[in-house]
């Protein structure tokens, strides 16, 4: 009966939170949404009458006033452009298509893509993918010899002290929700998929690949640790074998992310263009400002991150695969830190992070662990500093979320933790209004939002 209490607990969750979710597309959403609702609902990848129902800062980025494509806003084939991936469609098609199913018999919500029905369903998918994510990371744990209740722990941990958290329920349709699920998945095959003696093993690992990559591209740097079963292989002497086998994993990826291929050579006329006109700067990365900057800084916003960094690093040390993984990681914070938007942007502690879910919750896990075997009173210690941390979460994304901090920029770490002690007054009239009239909440932040962005025009 226990092995079924995490999963039960995962149901559990779903069921009591999927109220929470907010069907709400906005900013990056609205590029990864565009794929789906114009593929599905026009049969086409002309993006214009997607982007008219875009939020006001993204819009006037792609149509004038009366809903005209910008020229500068249009591709060498005369399509809308559209730089983000194709593969955050893949994954809510199948609630996309029931939605599309339900609004067609019952005839009641417009059947533009946009109506209630197909983003209350998308949201939900977000949400479901989300735990799925923390399910396949408690697995893994569990798989590494860590005790089920640690892992569940640091699971739960994670899910309220990390940046996922307003990835899943308040920006459910960009695309970092998703991202944890597709990387969880692949790593989760290869950690508990053995030494890869069969080809299909190496077919299927290939498409989780491909879609790992499709959904958000800079996770393709995972897929270095495909070189740790490759040198399993080399060293015993079955090169023609693992030839045969990186030739299929690479089949099998390019297959499972042909949509992004095909959309893109629609909509730009070369599948290998992504649409991004952002630069690297790989010999100058913001190492330090990456984790430390009041400007999104991950280990400042979410100081869990550095948590489960130190006990993923502490666990790897004694494991070979997961030297790769820690690899892997490492390339990842040296891409995100030589990136021009390093902090993310608008962006709610270092969003791009959100990735990194599963070896977060592994990390978590081992500190739990540890704390837990030293007694009654270090198991008190780990508890409080973990429910401070999801306590401190919750309070800065609410601040993030109703403009008591600034979404861009750095921010004042005195003013935030002196403003910490205005939530809980502040959140419940919130909480009531999110949960009675959530349009009228959300037209309201999307207003402060439009006039915060107006603002440093307007003093030029």
């Amino acid at each position: 009966m226990r092995r079924w209490r995490y999963p039960a607990a995962i149901a559990a969750l779903f069921a009591v939170s999927v109220v929470l979710v907010n069907p709400y597309v906005r900013g990056d959403g609205n590029g990864y949404f565009a794929w789906l609702a114009s593929a599905v609902v026009d049969h086409d990848l002309d993006f214009g009458n997607q982007y008219r129902h875009a939020d006001p800062l993204f819009r006037q980025a792609y149509l004038d006033e009366a809903g005209r494509p910008i020229p500068s806003a249009l591709t060498a084939t005369g399509h809308l452009k559209n730089q983000w991936a194709v593969g955050p469609a893949v994954l809510w098609a199948p609630w996309f298509l029931v939605a599309h199913a339900a609004v067609r018999v019952q005839g009641g919500d417009p059947q533009d893509g946009f109506a209630p029905a197909y983003r209350r369903a998308c949201a939900v998918g977000t949400l479901f993918y989300a735990l799925a994510a923390m399910w396949l990371s408690v697995l893994v744990a569990v798989r590494l010899n860590l005790p089920r209740s640690a892992a569940m722990g640091a699971a739960a941990a994670v899910w309220g002290a990390s940046s996922l958290l307003v990835y899943t329920y308040a920006l459910p349709f960009h695309v970092h929700a998703l991202a944890a699920f597709t990387v969880a998945w692949f790593l989760w095959y290869w950690l508990a998929g053995g030494r890869f003696e069969r080809l299909t093993q190496w077919a299927w690992w290939g498409a989780l690949a491909g879609l790992m990559g499709m959904t958000y591209h800079v996770d393709a740097v995972f897929v270095l640790v495909v070189l740790a079963p490759a040198l399993d292989r080399w060293r015993a002497g079955e090169r023609g074998r693992l030839a045969a086998a990186l030739a299929i994993f690479g089949a099998a990826g390019v297959i499972a992310s042909l949509p992004q291929w095909i959309g893109k050579l629609i909509v730009y006329g070369d599948p290998l263009v992504t649409g991004y006109q952002d630069r690297f700067y790989w010999l100058e990365p913001k190492l330090v400002l990456l984790s430390l900057s009041p400007d999104h800084g991950v280990l400042l916003w979410t100081p869990i991150v550095g948590v489960g960094a130190l006990g993923f690093l502490w666990v790897a040390r004694r494991r070979r695969q997961l030297w790769w993984l820690a690899g892997a990681c490492a390339v990842f914070y040296d891409v995100i830190a030589s990136y021009q938007n390093w902090h993310g942007l608008s962006s709610f502690g270092n969003r791009f992070f959100v990735s990194l879910t599963l070896p977060l919750v592994i990390g978590v896990a081992v500190v739990l662990d540890a704390m837990w075997r030293r007694g009654a009173g270090a198991r008190v210690v780990a508890a409080s500093a973990l429910l401070a941390l999801m306590a401190w979460n919750v309070g800065l994304a609410f601040q993030w979320g109703t403009k008591m901090l600034p979404n861009r920029g750095g921010v004042d770490v005195e003013q935030v933790a002196a403003q910490q002690w205005q939530v809980p007054r502040r959140m419940l009239s919130l909480v009531r209004r999110y949960l009675t009239d959530r349009d009228a909440l959300v037209s309201e932040i999307e207003r402060q939002d439009q006039q915060a962005w107006d603002a440093p025009k307007q003093n030029r």
